[in-house]
């Protein structure tokens, strides 16, 4: 390493020194791996940590310019590994690193400049670096030379889709709150030096247009495009986030243009890839009121039932064609019938959903009124619109299994086949809401010692719930006692028979074990 004839940086901290280990590489037959190493000091004696980063870029063919995406390169003081630069010495007052940088074998030039273009670093004490390239050019190994070869084509274009939430994709936007956003997936290639930036542009009503940038970024722990996270160096899905403003104008609007550039500083421009529309709305034409769900809790709890979602609508024309609900499934699956609104007298619209059966609670996530004209409203988290307030509710349940009656069959068996007996205990029950899902049988001696434990999933026939057991371990002579426990699908739970509880409604069930 060559140390600077000065610290560069002001303040506690500084670089001591940096340099690669190579002045000069030949990457035309493949990629070379350079370590760079650098140490930074820092004069506070008190400080215990430190960490920062270094930059390296791609230099353009004026001098004093880059291309290229930024190599990030992390470090860390007695950090090794991690893919982070490797502390490989010292102290938090003079520690040193090292980073085998990898000089790729495309360049945007014959010879080609790797520069360090920033370091910055920070202690715990609130001690910071920061050092642009006019001040590391004092450091005459900060950068390495490499016979490349030149990347003269531009990066390919695969398509444009829409990156859908929760796999919904209809092409409403609700644009008023300020919040919006729509996700495209920018499918792009290029094979030699890669994808560096783009822009995406949509264009609307009256040909107004909303541009987007995105960009690939890479450090030594990742590689990540726009918001899509992870990015193959030189292909995959590029992630371009358009986030209209408040006042976009009402409409359909289409991906027009989609600008590519490598890190070479080619450039290609497409045109319109095909990507499905998206309509933006302000709910100023068409919009909702009122909404409602009738009827609405529910008794969904033996079968699959069907409620309406009702909403007044204002500003229609040429009537409602349409009314899109969108439902979240964490409390249970519910889902519209169909989409096809019927027109009431009060002047007010439905839409038939089917809550499956045991759903607790659905939540519309997206609403959306579409009239004959083509106008649309949207409401719901999924469309970044007004919360509409429509929950579908399961009826709930206060009561739990209520017995009447019980018996076992056969009631008395021999000491000889107890263990080979089965023997059915018949247990009439009523539910008045939730149906029966599991139970718990116990059977005991004259001491009152289990002598028998049985759990698991049943349900009621025609109000009997049947449980089929056996003295496993066989039984002395005597009488024993049955008690149980039923459970429904609310988790209510009534008990009977059991020492603590309630007699079975009957007298006791008992078996008897004969000699």
């Amino acid at each position: 390493m060559v140390a600077a004839p000065a610290s560069a940086g002001s303040g506690p901290l500084s670089i001591r020194s940096i340099a690669f280990a190579e002045r000069h590489v030949d990457t035309t037959a493949d990629a070379v791996v350079v370590a760079l190493d650098f140490t930074i000091k820092n004069t506070n004696a008190a400080a215990e940590h430190l960490a920062g980063e270094v930059s390296v870029r791609l230099a353009g063919t004026a001098p004093g310019t880059f291309v290229g995406q930024t190599h990030e390169i992390l470090f860390q003081y007695g950090q090794t590994g991690y893919d982070h630069a490797d502390w490989i010495s010292g102290t938090p007052q003079l520690s040193s690193y090292r980073y085998s940088f990898v000089v790729p074998r495309y360049a945007n030039a014959r010879h080609a400049r790797w520069v360090v273009t920033a370091v910055t670093a920070q202690d715990e004490l609130g001690g910071t670096l920061s050092v642009d390239r006019a001040g590391l050019q004092r450091f005459s190994r900060s950068w390495v030379a490499a016979t490349s070869l030149v990347d003269t084509t531009p990066p390919s274009l695969g398509g444009v889709d829409r990156d859908v939430w929760i796999g919904n994709r209809r092409p409403y936007v609700y644009t008023a709150g300020g919040n919006a956003e729509v996700r495209y997936r920018v499918d792009l290639s290029d094979y030699q030096t890669g994808f560096w930036h783009g822009s995406l542009t949509i264009t609307g009503p009256g040909g107004a247009t909303i541009t987007t940038d995105f960009a690939s970024q890479v450090n030594n722990l990742s590689r990540s495009c726009g918001y899509s996270y992870p990015y193959d160096a030189y292909e995959g899905p590029c992630g371009a986030l358009v986030v209209p403003p408040a006042n976009t104008a009402a409409g359909t609007w289409r991906v027009t243009s989609v600008v590519l550039v490598d890190n070479a500083g080619n450039t290609a421009t497409f045109g319109d890839p095909g990507t499905e529309p998206v309509v933006f709305t302000a709910n100023q034409v068409v919009s909702a009121s009122d909404f409602t769900v009738t009827p609405n809790p529910v008794n969904n709890w033996h079968e699959s039932v069907e409620t309406r979602v009702g909403m007044a609508v204002h500003g229609a024309q040429q009537g409602v064609s349409e009314i899109i609900l969108d439902l979240s499934n964490v409390g249970g699956h519910c889902a519209q019938v169909s989409t096809t609104p019927t027109a009431h007298p009060d002047g007010t619209y439905s839409v038939p959903v089917r809550a499956y059966q045991g759903a607790a609670r659905c939540v519309a996530q997206g609403l959306a009124v579409v009239d004959g004209a083509g106008n649309a409203a949207a409401y719901g988290t999924q469309y970044f619109g007004p919360d509409p307030g429509v929950t579908i509710l399961r009826l709930p349940n206060t009561t739990p299994p209520v017995v009447t009656a019980a018996s076992v069959s056969p009631a008395t068996v021999t000491q000889a086949a107890a263990s080979e007996t089965t023997i059915t205990l018949s247990v009439q029950v009523t539910t008045p809401i939730a149906p029966v899902t599991s139970y718990d049988l116990y059977v005991y001696d004259a001491a009152g010692e289990e002598v028998v434990r049985q759990g698991g999933g049943t349900g009621a026939y025609n109000g009997v719930v049947e449980v089929h057991f056996r003295f496993y371990d066989g039984a002395e002579p005597g009488e024993y006692t049955v008690g149980f426990a039923i459970s429904d699908a609310s988790r209510l739970t009534s008990r009977w028979g059991m020492p603590g509880f309630p007699p079975v409604p009957g007298g006791p069930v008992t078996i008897t074990v004969t000699a």
